[in-house]
């Protein structure tokens, strides 16, 4: 009997919700070529699993794989048309793809989507994936959850960046700035941004606060532009 127990427990048939498990311990380990195969497989099993999707997507994005990232956002938003998580995630990857006109057509509905309770005044801290799949003995999380704004601002500022829209830019940069989040290079863009529109006395401000904060870049951009030696 002890040997039946012991094949029956080994051949036990994983759900959907266990590759997502284990694929979160093999990311947070650092083997996310391991965890990309269970999360194909909890994909496998349940097509509409949207945390399994929403974490393959990152994961894809993660690897270089945009277009794969992309297609399974889309999945999660034909099945949660409202899928905050997903409209993120889906401008991150459509801007390393180069389309930054549908990154920030999804980032503006995001924004429409914000729940009341949304404190634009808080910092966050983006959500792991570890955070969301680890924690076995609690089941998984419902597949949403508000995006903190200053993540948001920064992604519309780089999109606005690359569209060469200066003031918008400008405008999402001052507010990463204000809320702390990113500085250094918020300030550094900045500070090149306003250069490039010829107010040095701002732009090098913002250089030499970017190269307070060790932004590398901006200390060079500071010593060439601004004084000719380093802040």
């Amino acid at each position: 009997m002890a040997w039946f127990a012991l094949l029956w427990f080994g051949c036990q048939v994983r759900t959907a919700d266990d590759h997502l498990r284990i694929a979160g311990e093999l990311e947070a380990a650092g083997q996310v070529d391991s965890a990309l195969v269970h999360l194909d497989e909890a994909v496998r099993k349940d097509g509409q699993h949207l945390w399994a999707r929403l974490e393959r997507g990152v994961l894809r994005s993660h690897l270089g794989d945009q277009a794969g990232a992309i297609a399974d956002d889309d999945t999660v938003l034909a099945l949660d048309p409202d899928n905050q998580t997903a409209l993120f995630n889906r401008a991150l990857a459509k801007g390393r793809m180069g389309d930054h006109v549908g990154a920030v057509n999804d980032l503006e509905a995001l924004m429409r989507l914000k729940s009341p309770g949304w404190d634009e005044n808080a910092p966050g801290t983006p959500r792991v994936f570890v955070e969301m799949t680890g924690n076995a003995w609690l089941g998984i999380e419902p597949p949403e959850f508000d995006i903190p704004y200053p993540h948001v601002a920064y992604a519309f500022a780089l999109s606005y960046l690359e569209l060469d829209s200066a003031a918008k830019a400008h405008d999402w940069l001052s507010i990463c700035i204000d809320k702390g989040f990113e500085v250094g290079s918020c300030l550094y863009e900045r500070g090149i941004l306003l250069l490039n529109h010829g107010l040095q006395a701002e732009g090098c401000g913002d250089l030499e606060q970017a190269a307070i904060q060790r932004h590398e870049e901006a200390r060079n951009a500071w010593t060439r532009h601004c004084a000719g030696s380093t802040p």
